[in-house]
Parts: structure tokens; C-alpha cells; sequence
């Protein structure tokens, strides 16, 4: 990606409004985070192309699917500037250049150094994707800062990252060899096979960000979806929380029942249907989610258990669709 990153030429401050720090920026520049974002700005001026851009960010659309497509050391970096409180000082901006190009971040100066800084309308869109299942504010709050600092360093350099119900896991290169490390995201309580005495160590801190900013890159661990007995109303939402929906639907897969019937039969549009299921692995949940679940949940339920035959397993699907 080509890059024409500039100081703005005007003081913007440590906390400009995305227009206001738009509009600071040369023209070349708008005009590349234009391309960016696939805005179509022919013939338009400064100013109007600076109005599309800033009804495009805060559409409530682009700022997931840009993230979404971030690597995982820009995100890491834009957590970072969050942390900071929505600035910080920056020798280089050149590795910055993926989060200039869709227009999340902007190059300044103060008096000493220069200055990468987030629009302060973005600031609270852009925390809210990255505060799913766990925030940044909890993993601070859970260590010492300097434990906190010294967790940046192993963000993102996880390998063989799992997540099984609330339980993530990875495996850190320490000091001293390989660390094995799990988190608890529900209890905040953590394991590592590294030797300090923290109850939360540095590793532990690591996993959680590595979590917060790329939920996609931990594997599910597969299983099949056993369907407890819930005695009570408050034992659901906790069952809710332990299974996905692509998990039920690959428990329904396995007694012949297709995605497409399963829509069918909730009388929902199957392109909204497969969106909650993938906006789910990336630490996203549609509205819906649960309902969608509480349906498969009891169409494993009438179907029967894996061994019924399948004339039964029919029988009871037709029983249940004339309802």
C-alpha cells in the first residue's frame, strides 16, 4: 500500500473531531483515504469529499469491516492509542500506514514529538468492537502497571491459540522456552507455565489483548454440542454463552438437518442467518443470536439423539413444522 502519510500543515490538538482532522490534511491525502474506503469522489471538492468520508466512518458499518480487515499488529498498535487516551507520540509513522489509510488515525505534532492521534468521535465506536467478551479497562485493572506494560510485548505473538466455552489458550516464546498460558474471559482467572508468582502474569495480560484485538484467530476446539438439562431460567443464558451457533448447526448438520431448513423453519432470510454466525467467531453478537440458538436448541431436542432412526427423525421434524 502506497503511502503519502503528512503532518497536517494547521494544529489540530490532542483531540480533534474526524472533520476537523480531515480537513487539516492536504488534499492528496483526503484523496487517498477516499480510495481506501472505495468512495467515489469524481469531481467532487475538498469539502464535500470531508462530508463523505466522516458519513461513511460513522455509518455504524465501516468501522467493523475495517477492523475486521486490519492485520493484527495495526490493531494491536490502535488499542495502544486508545490506551493512551486517543493519542500518542510516534517516531515512525510509516507503520502506521494502514490505519491512515481508511482515515481512523491522523499524523500531528506537539511540542516535542510527532503525534499519532484518533479522531474523538471515533474513540467510542472504535472501543466498542474491541470490548467483547473482555476489555482492555478489566485486563488493566486485573495487574500492576507494570505487568500491564510489559504485556504489550507479547501481544499478537501467540501461537496455537484455542478458545474452548469462556477458556482462551496459546503458547508464548518466553525467556526461558515455550509458555503455555490460559484466561478465563467469564472468571478472569488465569494458568501459565511460566515461573512468576502473579496471579495474572505478563503472558496472561498478552493472551487477553491478543483476544481483544484478533477474537477471529482462536480456534474453536471441537465437540459435540451436548444439550443439558436446564432446571432453571438463569441456567440459560450461561448454556447460551458456552455453545455458538455454528456449533448447533453442525449438531443439526449431523442428524440431517441443512442450514437452509433450519431458516426455513424460523422464517428467517439465510444471508442474516449466516452473518450472526460469523459475526460470532469474531467476538460479535446479532440481537438475534440467542434466538437463533434457543431454535437449534430444540431442534436437536425433537429430532432425537444421533442414533434415532431416520424415518423417527423425520417423523418429528413433520410434527413439529405442522405445529
Amino acid at each position: 500500500m502506497e503511502s503519502v502519510v503528512e503532518v497536517p500543515a494547521r494544529y489540530i490538538g490532542f483531540n480533534p473531531g474526524l472533520k476537523t482532522a480531515l480537513q487539516a490534511c492536504p488534499a492528496s491525502t483526503v484523496d487517498y483515504i477516499c480510495k481506501n474506503l472505495n468512495i467515489s469522489s469524481e469531481g467532487l471538492n475538498k469539502n464535500k469529499k470531508v462530508e463523505k468520508i466522516c458519513k461513511t466512518l460513522k455509518n455504524g458499518i465501516a468501522i467493523p469491516l475495517i477492523l475486521k480487515n486490519l492485520s493484527e499488529d495495526s490493531r494491536i498498535t490502535l488499542l495502544k492509542i486508545l490506551d493512551s487516551g486517543g493519542w500518542m507520540a510516534c517516531r515512525e509513522f510509516t507503520e502506521m500506514n494502514e490505519l491512515f489509510a481508511h482515515g481512523i488515525t491522523f499524523a500531528g505534532k506537539s511540542k516535542d514529538d510527532n503525534i499519532v492521534i484518533i479522531p474523538k468521535d471515533l474513540r467510542e465506536p472504535l472501543l466498542l468492537w474491541f470490548d467483547q467478551k473482555i476489555t482492555y479497562y478489566q485486563l488493566k485493572s486485573l495487574c500492576n502497571s507494570r505487568t500491564y506494560n510489559r504485556a504489550w510485548k507479547y501481544a499478537g505473538s501467540f501461537i496455537k491459540r484455542t478458545i474452548d466455552g469462556s477458556e482462551i489458550s496459546g503458547i508464548a516464546e518466553g525467556n526461558y522456552g515455550d509458555y503455555f498460558t490460559t484466561l478465563n474471559l467469564k472468571e478472569l482467572k488465569a494458568t501459565c507455565t511460566c515461573k512468576s508468582g502473579d496471579d495474572l502474569c505478563k503472558h496472561a495480560i498478552a493472551l487477553g489483548l491478543t483476544y481483544i484485538v484478533s477474537p477471529e484467530s482462536f480456534r474453536r476446539k471441537e465437540k459435540d454440542v451436548v444439550i443439558k438439562k436446564i432446571r432453571r431460567l438463569s441456567d440459560i443464558p450461561e448454556f447460551l454463552d458456552s455453545v455458538t451457533l455454528d456449533d448447533l448447526v453442525k449438531e443439526l448438520k449431523k442428524r440431517k438437518i441443512t442450514q437452509k431448513e433450519i431458516t426455513r423453519i424460523l422464517n428467517m432470510n439465510q444471508n442474516l442467518f449466516i452473518s450472526a454466525k460469523r459475526c460470532e467467531k469474531i467476538g460479535h453478537r446479532y440481537n438475534f443470536l440467542n434466538a437463533c440458538k434457543l431454535a437449534c436448541m430444540y431442534l436437536i431436542e425433537i429430532i432425537g439423539v444421533q442414533e434415532s432412526s431416520e424415518v423417527t427423525k423425520q417423523e418429528n421434524l413433520n410434527k413439529y413444522l405442522k405445529s
